[in-house]
Formats: C-alpha cells, structure tokens, sequence
C-alpha cells in the first residue's frame, strides 16, 4: 500500500532534497534472514528481533544500498559519497554528522516504527582516545577506523506482531529539477521498491531451502596463539586491582588478543 503520489513529491520537492517514501506489504512466514538472504547483493546490515512478546523488540531492520558514509582518519572525519570520493572533511564527529543533517535538506517522516533511517556503525574501543585522555594505541593490529559509520538508501522494517514489511525508500534530488527530471525519478523510485519485493518473494522457497540446517565439522582451533603471555596478563591484574585500591579507578576491562586458523 503506498498513499504517496507523485503531486505531493513534487510539492516536497520545493522544500527538501531527501524524501522518504513507504510502501507496506503482508508477508507471512517470511523470517529477516531469509529476506536478507534474498537482497545480499544490496543488503549491509540486519538488526534482528525475535520476541514477540515484547515491543522492544517488535521489528527487525534490514538496510540496503548505502549512499553515505562517515569516517576517521588521525583525528579528521571524513565523509564520502556511495563512490567512496570525499566529499568533506570536519575536525570533530559533531561537525561531520552536522554537515550530513545539512547536505541531506531530509523530510521529516511521521511513522510509528522505531527506526527508519539515519546513522548505522560502530564506535571502536580504540576511539576513546578521542575523547578521553586515554593515550592512543601505537600499533593498529586490526587495521581499522575508530569510527564508521553509514546511511542506506532503503530500509525495511519487519513487524513480527502484525507481520507486514514497511519499506523506507530515500528519493535523493540535488535541487533544481525540472519536473520530467522529478516524475522519472519518483518512478524508479517506486520500481525499485516493487523490484525489492518481487525477489523477496520470488526467492522464498529457495531461501527456505538454504536456511536447512547442516552439519559442519567442528573447526581445529589447537593452535591458539595469544599477543600477551599469562605472567604479563596476571602481572596486570595485580597492578588493575591496586589502582581500584587506590581509588583512581572503579572498574577496568582487560582482555588480550587471540589467533588461530579455520576453514
């Protein structure tokens, strides 16, 4: 169902330069993995719920197509097209997630789900050198940025207690089209949405298949290796539990890194 039309788009269109548009659909059986499944070419992220008991956890989200994104480099952040081109640097997160609150010109959307579109990431551990006076870690053993983050296209929210599939898809305009330029856009828009569905529904048996259990041998994981021998990690806790003695601190996490091959 979409109530949606091309008239208001347009009269949108005047105002705002990202506009969500939503379709809902029934269904069924359907379960967030075998829809991820069945859109893994475009799909980058499932937050998955399973009470549904519980309106906590009533939706899962699916995220397709990121268009954004948002990262930090020795203490710049940078944000980038879907093309991975740089579209701006700033010298504090704050300033970036502005920036991105003022490029997408987004038209606010009145809808009852919890989530619908925005920022999708991570904050490492490493990273509270940023904002903590917490020295930086010399070595990069992970080889990855402190902060990551990205927008999607479309979003599709799976409501367990009604089950019906809410899809969220961005029309994004660059400002100044005429309107042949907006009807073509709003259309592939639609077509796009309507292609989403057909392959969710179209690859469902298939998708039933592929998630039969099966049995896996148990991966040979003898050959651990560990970057913090055992003295060095007791030695640790020792000189932790001191300083919560002390009272300089009140709690410390300390883990060390593991190693090991699998097939």
């Amino acid at each position: 169902m979409n109530t949606y039309d091309f008239t208001s788009f347009v009269s949108d269109a005047k105002q705002y330069r990202t506009i969500p548009i939503v379709k809902r659909f029934l269904v069924d059986t359907l379960t967030p993995i075998q829809i991820f499944q069945n859109l893994k070419s475009e799909a980058s992220f499932l937050l998955e719920s399973k009470d549904h008991e519980s309106d906590w956890s009533r939706y899962s989200f699916i995220g397709l197509k990121p268009f954004l994104f948002m990262d930090e480099n020795n203490g710049h952040y940078y944000v980038k097209n879907e093309n991975q081109q740089s579209l701006v640097k700033k010298p504090t997160m704050k300033d970036a997630f502005n920036w991105i609150k003022e490029y997408l010109v987004l038209k606010p959307l009145d809808i009852e789900i919890p989530f619908y579109g925005g920022a999708v990431g991570y904050i490492s551990y490493d990273a509270i050198s940023t904002f903590e006076k917490v020295e930086e870690h010399v070595n990069n053993d992970l080889n990855m940025e402190r902060y990551q983050f990205f927008f999607c296209e479309t979003i599709i929210a799976l409501d367990h207690h009604s089950r019906e599939l809410i899809v969220v898809h961005f029309i994004r305009l660059n400002g100044g089209e005429d309107e042949r330029i907006q009807r073509a856009v709003f259309d592939h828009a639609n077509s796009k949405i309507n292609m989403y569905l057909s392959r969710i529904i179209q690859n469902k048996e298939q998708s039933e298949m592929l998630l039969l259990p099966k049995i896996h041998e148990i991966p040979n994981v003898t050959d651990i290796k560990t970057n913090f021998e055992k003295q060095n990690f007791l030695d640790a806790v020792v000189k932790i539990k001191d300083y919560i003695t002390a009272g300089d601190i009140f709690r410390r996490y300390y883990h060390s890194g593991l190693r090991f091959r699998f097939q």
